[in-house]
């Protein structure tokens, strides 16, 4: 009476209870597995034919699953016709889902049982008659219990007796085996053909979607003797850890890792006759490399190897992923964060099993004039040591000797065009291939032979500009002093003078000055610290402006110690300076002129010589004094 009652409410099929069933569980792609390594299995869904379309349209696959089988059940009286069009139908809908949907033939006798399994189980949950009768509950459970097990015997026959519907129709025809092992082979077919590409590695270790920690540990452990100790025979393991037997049966077993013709141990790609089927993941990785100008991160190679037609499970991903950038490493740039990475180290490593969309690897096209470029920067930087004539050695030495201008330089602009540009490369760059192989060549004109002379070029010019700034100040000074370095090799008359002004005229700057040029013996630090004092600032916080102002207030600075030298007897010191003053008013000039003029003590000297020889020119001519005096002055 409770059974008639629950299915007079209208207690109908639930079909999701229904996939609970033991019947429906996932379908093992054994003959793939067994041929490829790689564990792949289908989903198995049930349905009514009316809701065949929406429920392939929402399907999402679960994490691992290759596809889904959906078996249609008549809930309204289609006919075998009606369901076949409604699977083809859904089958469309699928789009890139592998999905096989068809149509059993028993669906009245699973309706049935599956209304009174769930009427039953309506009874169970919600009857209170049912709270003191323990005979009544032990029946019930009983009946559930017999019904569920029919049911799963009527969902094994009706299996058997779907015709299926999908993306490869053809793959249906022929099987030959019918019950589970029919739909398993089903299933190796569809797996085979949506990845045809899969690579055959047999390891249960880490060919899987979830790893064991214990596997993810030997992975970590291999992948630092990767980049550790590359070139080593066996990668330096000793013994059989587990890190040693994954580099046996993913490196070595593959060819991956071997010794070359000299016998040294390197990373090499694989053949195009791979019998593992990795070529064509090389192919593809390769394309996508060429293709992305911003280059390609790790996650994205993954996901290119999770699709068709590869299908590599994520186990091997970090394996393969480092084992393909480590056969192009001569062409490839790699970057972590954004940065550019000119060695592998084990902090890499980690960060590419941490997150490896934060690892991005670049193709560079290296041609045979790009080669020679390099090799030429090589021979043309070489200072005390010979330079290794590869790409990061070069770009390494000429963005340390741009980065290691004086800060002046890295600002003025008073360089010439290339040489600014040099010093933004320089600045900017991360990556060496790209800044040899592509910034430089066009900032530099297309003709590569030309390219190392003028970056050289530039080069000099950077870091002779400082210098070059320095020793203008100097000899801006120096002819301001009236004082000719060439002639005072060991400075001593510049020394004798400073000591006279120092401390006469109560200036603090002056004194500051006469410091300095006290101790001077040519060195750029010391014209450095003298232009530090007439800009009032650090050389390190430099620019154009400041330069000018040194220039005027050195300038200046002279004009001051000049006139001090011509008090030097106020202390007792000797004047080091003669002033001399001409008047003249003469109807041929516009205005009277006033001269001043001042003379050092190394001037004084050869002014005496010139009077001597005029002196003897005015007593062959028999002048008078006033007659001589007027010639001279009108001379000044």
């Amino acid at each position: 009476a409770a059974l008639d009652e629950a299915r007079s409410r209208g207690i109908g099929t639930d079909f999701k209870r229904l996939e609970e069933q033991p019947a429906l569980s996932p379908v093992l792609a054994k003959r793939h597995y067994e041929r490829t390594g790689a564990l792949r299995w289908f989903e198995v869904g049930i349905c009514p034919v009316a809701d065949a379309e929406e429920r392939v349209r929402t399907y999402a696959p679960a994490p691992g699953s290759a596809g889904l089988f959906l078996i249609l059940v008549s809930t309204n009286e289609e006919t075998k016709a009606m369901a076949k069009r409604v699977a083809r139908s859904a089958v469309a809908a699928a789009g890139d889902r592998l999905v096989m949907v068809g149509w059993t033939r028993d669906s009245y006798r699973l309706r049935e049982l599956t209304s009174d399994l769930a009427a039953l189980e309506h009874i169970r949950s919600h009857s209170p008659d049912l709270g003191g009768d323990a005979v009544a509950r032990r029946e019930i459970d009983a009946r559930i219990a017999r019904l569920s097990a029919d049911l799963d015997d009527q969902l094994r026959d009706a299996i058997d007796r779907v015709d299926w519907s999908g993306h490869a129709d053809e793959l249906l025809n022929g099987l030959g085996i019918g019950g589970p092992a029919g739909l398993s082979l089903l299933a190796s077919k569809l797996a085979d053909w949506r990845f045809p590409h899969t690579p055959k590695l047999h390891n249960e270790l880490i060919n899987r979607t979830k790893p064991s920690s214990n596997a993810v540990a030997a992975v970590r452990a291999l992948l630092h003797a990767m980049v550790e100790r590359r070139g080593h025979e066996r990668l330096g393991f000793e013994g059989f850890p587990p890190e040693a037997g994954l580099f046996v049966s993913r490196l070595v077993s593959t060819g991956l890792y071997a010794a070359d013709d000299a016998g040294a141990y390197t990373f090499t790609a694989p053949a195009a006759n791979d019998e593992h089927c990795l070529h064509p993941m090389w192919q593809a990785a390769d394309t996508a490399l060429r293709r992305s100008d911003s280059g390609l991160s790790f996650e994205e190679l993954y996901d290119l190897w999770r699709k068709p037609p590869f299908g590599v499970r994520d186990g091997l991903l970090p394996v393969l992923g480092l084992a393909y950038v480590l056969t192009r490493i001569a062409r490839t740039s790699l970057y972590l964060d954004g940065v550019f990475r000119p060695q592998l180290d084990t902090f890499f490593v980690d960060r590419l099993l941490q997150d490896p969309s934060a690892v991005r690897a670049r193709d560079i096209e290296i041609t045979t004039q790009h080669v020679a470029v390099v090799s030429e920067l090589a021979t043309k930087l070489r200072q005390d040591q010979l330079v290794e004539p590869t790409a990061l050695e070069v770009a390494r030495i000429l963005v340390a000797r741009v980065r290691s201008l004086p800060n002046w330089t890295l600002r003025t602009s008073t360089v010439s065009d290339k040489a600014v540009a040099l010093r933004q490369l320089g600045l900017k760059s991360h990556d060496p291939n790209r800044l040899l192989f592509e910034d430089i060549p066009n900032r530099f004109g297309d003709d590569l032979h030309a390219v190392p002379e003028a970056v050289v070029g530039a080069l000099a010019e950077l870091e002779g500009a400082y210098p070059a700034m320095l020793a203008d100040l100097a000899a801006t000074l120096f002819k301001e002093l009236r004082y000719n370095p060439a002639t005072d090799v060991a400075y001593q008359l510049l020394h004798a003078r400073c000591e006279t002004v120092r401390g006469l005229s109560g200036n603090f700057r002056l004194d500051a000055l006469a410091t300095r040029l006290d101790g001077f013996t040519g060195e750029l630090e010391q014209i450095e610290g003298i232009a530090s004092l007439a800009a009032n600032k650090p050389a390190r916080d430099w620019v154009d402006r400041d330069i000018d102002a040194a220039k005027i207030e050195l300038a200046a600075l002279a004009q001051q110690f000049l006139r001090a030298e011509g008090f030097a007897h106020l202390k007792g010191r000797g004047d080091r300076q003669t002033s001399v003053a001409v008047y003249i008013s003469d109807p041929n000039f516009p205005a009277p002129a006033s001269p001043f003029v001042e003379l050092d003590e190394f001037e004084r000297e050869r002014a005496n010589v010139l009077a001597e020889q005029i002196q003897q020119l005015i007593d062959r001519s028999g002048a008078s004094p006033a007659i001589a005096i007027g010639a001279i002055a009108h001379l000044g």
